[in-house]
């Protein structure tokens, strides 16, 4: 539905199923030139309404762009003042949790959700930004840590990975993807590094020994354009999931590998919505069933994503059909 404050306006979409409770929001940001409905169709965000029990809010930049900090940018509109309002709306009228307020953009909308969370921290529970680095002209820092994951492109030829001058009309300089990076953590009282490979061409770089719980990631893409990637709906949803989205609970069975007791018996590559899953999260086997095979409960929040070949082994269980069987297993728990 289209919900319209004064002279602007936001899409709004919420789950079908009626709930008594309130709902966490995300609030995504299109970028310069663009335009909600594109973004909705740009994303895949829509798939993961029902899914995730999500309110998501698709609010119109003024003049097709957001006043992200960069002097180009400024077109004396109050950008902060209306999404603020625009959250405001969210939770007095529309069962938004004033707790769990999550925002991402991408380009010109990544960099005006590192605006939001700079001068709003204290309505912004975790943001995230897409092929968007922090705006130098962006001076002001959030009043209160604010979780940050950012997804940018190494070879991104608008804004530069190394920082500089944008190529864009409304030009303006940026931080560098570690400069940037580097910034969230300081934010978030971290104090070091990890990087990993989970995915070809993507380098994952996280900022550890945080104030729990709160994160800084950067997702660096090695060959990648100005855009939102293929990968960036289900990084941003995976990193808000401990500030917000319920814990995707599901369970597996699958065959024992391997030898010894407990969970040193299981390794499960988990096959989900399209993507393939190592969990490292948790893992904990239930009981051995009578078929011999082992059913897992995989809280899959941490979820690494890698390319495996999928297990036809692997066969998901909704949850009443694997307390049934565990119910009904021989002696191991």
């Amino acid at each position: 539905m289209i919900i319209r404050l004064g002279s602007r306006n936001y899409l709004l979409y919420r789950p079908l199923a009626p709930t008594p409770r309130n709902l966490p929001v995300l609030i995504a940001l299109h970028g310069t030139g663009g335009s909600p409905l594109h973004f909705t169709r740009n994303t895949g965000l829509l798939d993961h309404i029902d899914k995730e029990n999500l309110i998501i809010a698709f609010p119109d930049a003024g003049n097709r762009q957001w006043n992200d900090g960069r002097p180009g940018t400024d077109d004396g509109i109050g950008d902060v003042a209306f999404l603020r309002l625009v959250i405001t709306d969210i939770v007095r009228f529309h069962q938004g949790d004033p707790t769990r307020v999550l925002i991402t953009g991408v380009s010109n909308g990544g960099m005006m959700a590192q605006r939001m969370a700079c001068e709003a921290a204290d309505v912004i529970t975790a943001a995230s930004a897409v092929s968007a680095l922090k705006p130098v002209g962006l001076t002001s820092t959030p009043s209160q840590p604010v979780p940050m994951v950012l997804m940018a492109s190494r070879t991104d030829p608008i804004v530069p990975w190394n920082g500089g001058r944008i190529k864009s009309p409304t030009d303006g300089i940026v931080l560098s993807a570690f400069d940037t990076l580097s910034f969230w953590s300081g934010v978030n009282g971290c104090s070091g590094l990890e990087s990993t490979s989970d995915l070809p061409g993507i380098i994952t770089h996280r900022a550890i020994d945080c104030q729990s719980p709160n994160k800084a990631v950067l997702h660096e893409v090695l060959e990648g354009g100005h855009e939102w990637f293929p990968q960036a709906t289900e990084f941003v949803l995976d990193f808000f999931r401990p500030y917000g989205l319920k814990t995707s609970k599901r369970y597996y069975s699958c065959s024992l590998t391997g030898s010894g007791t407990g969970s040193d018996m299981f390794r499960a590559v988990i096959h989900d919505t399209g993507i393939t899953y190592r969990c490292i999260a948790d893992e904990r086997p239930l009981k051995t069933s009578p078929e011999g095979s082992m059913i897992v409960e995989a809280i899959v929040s941490e979820a690494r994503h890698v390319i495996l070949t999928r297990d036809p082994r692997i066969v998901p269980l909704n949850e009443e059909e694997a307390k049934r069987r565990s119910a009904h297993a021989p002696g191991r728990s």
